[in-house]
């Protein structure tokens, strides 16, 4: 066995045969005289306890939990970014296409954009240093998540056409419209917190990563989403509420 020894005069540190516990000799750097310590002295760190049932050699039967990384991934900004643009691409096609897009492909575009933004957005907000979803609990989660921000687009068309008695989007005002964000961003944070176990602060920061998204795309392809929104023609709804101006 090896005594650790170091030496008070110029700190050199050196090991020495336990034969020569507590007894003095010169540093084999500075020659100072110094004494070696007791065997009773030196320090022994020992390795953990182990809980829980072992075998018939003691070893542990139960093997530890291995932490699992979920940290930025390439792969995954890419399909996130790809999939945005080719919806972009979408919603610019429909713009040129049709005056203004149904009600039910904008209903499918919100639902495919839900779970990849909120599986996405979840690799870019985390919190690094705990533990974090991954696999299939992960696409489960992230598309329960996905499914209920796409609901809260519905109920933004569902509040002005039932409860506002507005003829179409395009007859919300800018409160109105400000309003029924706020309520949509609190809906999506708590859904988020829920789901993703994500921080409030960075709940709401998922949630607005997909209503920016999904925000964006509804104006490009030319759905007026509030009054200051509207196309020319878009404004109050005229006889038969057609959604557009009467002549």
């Amino acid at each position: 066995m090896k005594i650790a020894v170091t030496c008070p005069g110029c700190l050199t540190r050196f090991e020495v045969s336990d034969k020569f516990a507590g007894k003095k000799g010169p540093c084999p750097k500075c020659k100072k005289e110094i004494q070696v310590p007791e065997l009773t002295e030196q320090v022994v760190i020992h390795a953990p306890e182990t809980t829980g049932p072992k075998d018939a050699k003691g070893s542990p039967v139960l093997k530890p939990l291995r932490r699992i990384e979920t940290k930025f991934s390439w792969p995954v900004a890419a399909a996130v970014v790809g999939i945005s643009i080719l919806l972009l691409g979408a919603a610019l096609a429909i713009r040129f296409s049709v005056a203004e897009p149904p009600t039910a492909l904008l209903a499918i575009g919100a639902l495919v954009l839900g779970p990849v933004l909120a599986w996405g957005g979840y690799f870019f907000l985390r919190e690094s240093e705990l533990e974090g979803y991954s696999g299939k609990e992960l696409l489960i989660r992230s598309a329960a998540c996905g499914v209920i921000y796409a609901i809260t687009w519905g109920l933004y068309w569902l509040i002005p056409s039932y409860l506002l008695d507005a003829g179409s989007l395009a007859e919300v005002t800018l409160l109105m419209a400000s309003i029924m964000l706020v309520v949509m961003v609190v809906i999506g944070a708590i859904t988020s917190v829920m789901s993703l176990e994500l921080e409030s602060f960075t709940g709401v920061m998922h949630y607005l990563l997909y209503l920016i998204v999904t925000m964006v795309l509804a104006v490009v392809s030319g759905l007026a989403i509030a009054e200051p929104l509207a196309k020319p023609g878009q404004g109050k709804a005229g006889p038969g509420g057609s959604g557009k101006k009467a002549v």
